[in-house]
């Protein structure tokens, strides 16, 4: 997952969760990714296409 959606989460989690820090943020978020609620879609730009599928 990008660092970028990983701190997203974190800091989504920590501002609606009265008292969180980032250990039980990271949980929360890890929980959602083995229960198969959040699956990481990032794209790469790069190669012969540009990223672009042909």
């Amino acid at each position: 997952m990008a660092p970028g959606v990983r701190a997203a989460f974190r800091t989504l989690y920590r501002d609606r969760t009265p008292g969180a820090a980032d250990p039980a943020a990271e949980a929360w978020r890890d929980e959602r990714i083995a229960d198969g609620r959040y699956v990481a879609d990032v794209c790469a730009a790069g190669g012969p296409a540009g990223g672009r599928a042909r």
